[in-house]
């Protein structure tokens, strides 16, 4: 077994596969906050099942420091270790790009990672059933995953047929041996831009399918139907397929690094990483099916398994006193303590200081503060979701800088828009409409003496949707942030369903750059 290693090795220049798309998936950012902490799927191998690769490109030539990135070759047609495509076989030798490239100056997502290139099919636009050589070609890497450490497969072949349901076919029991192993198997769900049903073996059970989302604007596109399980940002679903392997590999490396219990999140760990993803995923409504949608974001999907940034991993391993809260001790993080938390039962913290408020009486509803641990000078950062309740016209949050700069109060409202005002001189405010229409996530990045100005973030881009400049704090105030919620949107119960809080992402440190 090669075992995953924690040292990554970062180029002197590396350009990313298509910038638009590592863009809209957040892929960029997460390079830049994680470089020091993960390997982008050193050690791990994809698995790649299509219609045949051509090694001699000097794409799949290149060598890593460590050895060759095509470690290993099969054709389950054929049964021999000959991988070449055979005419019109042509898709599998570029479909790897994506997720795996290391040549020249460009990188795939997981750039770091070892390669298996497996031909299962005579073409990747299915023609004829080949359900029996793709199913050996699973049972390959059912009986090879443990040598070559094979983590992800991306299972490329469509039929470009309309599916709505699973298709009982040869393939169906080596994805349930690979789903009970935790690996991670999908398929692109297709490019015709059907509406009602998608490709197989993206329909089958066991199989994640994918879908694709646009680069410019948050929409989805291509073919899609309930059974598709997650976008990303792509011109194509093979692409988007290509990277959401990719992305399990990360994610598998984050998981581990962050000793994160993705056994609250499914029954394995392939379903687990899917539900972080979909969880922490940029939402997106789709009026052709009336469905909503889950659009990747790396950043935020390794935010949740990996609390503590990379500048922080040194410190994260050192002991912290904890805080006792409700007879429960809260774990302490190298940027968070409570301060104060006037709340009953139905509070829980999590892993990495992040606190999620469940239910709180009307009473209660006010006072939650927290408080800056970081002891930078700088601009720092927070992040945190907010599910409203039913019938809640708004709730407020409060933010001072860390200098004695007071924030303006944003509002954040049922129908899905921010607003933020200067409480001297309301109703000098403005509304900004969040991506989708509904309200996901906010993150804030707080001024400091480098940096005198907020801006708020919306979960879609690193464009502030907001930016102005605080006023001066009260005497005595401190910094940190005030969550309640405004005295007209009582309705008899707590404002909000779920409040979770936690460390926000390096963007404090990236205005500070910029600053």
């Amino acid at each position: 077994m090669v075992p995953i290693v924690s040292t990554a090795a970062t180029p002197a220049k590396r350009e990313p596969y298509d910038a638009a798309e590592f863009r809209q998936m957040r892929a960029l950012d997460a390079w830049k906050k994680y470089e020091e902490v993960l390997s982008w799927g050193k050690g791990q191998c994809l698995a790649i099942l299509d219609d045949g690769c051509d090694l001699k490109v000097p794409e799949w030539q290149a060598t890593l420091p460590w050895g060759k990135k095509v470690i290993a070759t099969w054709n389950s047609i054929g049964r021999d270790e000959n991988c070449a495509p055979v005419p019109p076989g042509y898709h599998g030798t570029t479909v790897g790009y994506p997720s795996s490239l290391y040549h020249e100056n460009k990188r795939g997502l997981a750039y770091n990672n070892f390669v298996a290139q497996v031909r299962c099919v005579t073409g990747v636009h299915l023609r004829k059933d080949e359900a029996k050589t793709m199913g050996a070609a699973l049972q390959w890497v059912v009986d090879n995953h443990k040598k070559y450490n094979i983590t992800a497969v991306n299972l490329s072949p469509l039929d470009d047929q309309r599916h709505v349901k699973p298709v009982p076919t040869e393939i169906d029991q080596p994805l349930k041996a690979l789903r009970d192993l935790g690996i991670w198997v999908s398929a692109p769900c297709g490019n015709n831009n059907f509406t009602d049903g998608i490709s197989w073996p993206a329909c089958a059970e066991h199989c994640f399918a994918i879908g694709g989302a646009r680069t410019d604007v948050n929409e989805v596109h291509l073919d899609r139907c309930a059974r598709t399980d997650i976008l990303v940002a792509a011109n194509a679903t093979s692409s988007a397929n290509a990277y959401m392997a990719a992305a399990s590999m990360i994610l598998r490396e984050a998981i581990e690094k962050g000793n994160y219990n993705w056994k609250a999140d499914g029954p394995n760990l392939a379903e687990a990483m899917m539900a972080v993803f979909k969880k922490t995923g940029v939402r997106v409504h789709d009026p052709a099916t009336n469905l909503d949608f889950s659009r990747l974001d790396l950043l935020a999907a390794l935010n949740q398994v990996l609390p503590v940034a990379a500048k922080d991993a040194s410190r994260a391993s050192a002991p912290k006193s904890g805080t006792t809260f409700l007879g429960k001790d809260i774990p302490s993080s190298p940027d968070w303590k409570l301060i104060a938390f006037p709340g009953k039962e139905g509070t829980e913290a999590v892993e990495g200081g992040a606190l999620v408020i469940k239910t709180v009486s009307e009473d209660e509803n006010r006072a939650y503060f927290m408080e800056t641990d970081l002891g930078i000078e700088g601009p720092w950062g927070i992040e945190f979701e907010v599910e409203l309740r039913e019938g809640i016209e708004r709730i407020q949050i409060f933010a001072m800088g860390t200098d004695g700069l007071l924030a303006y109060t944003i509002n954040l409202y049922s129908s899905g828009l921010i607003g933020c005002y200067d409480q001297e001189k309301e109703p000098h405010y403005q509304t900004v409409k969040a991506p989708g229409g509904k309200l996901e996530s906010i993150r804030l990045s707080i001024p400091g003496k480098n940096n005198p100005k907020m801006e708020v973030y919306v979960n879609e881009n690193d464009t502030p949707l907001i930016t102005f400049n605080p006023m001066p704090a009260p005497k005595g105030s401190k910094p940190g942030i005030s969550i309640g919620d405004d005295t007209n949107s009582y309705h008899g119960e707590a404002a909000w369903k779920k409040i979770t809080i936690r460390p926000g992402g390096g963007l404090g440190e990236r205005m500070k750059d910029e600053g």
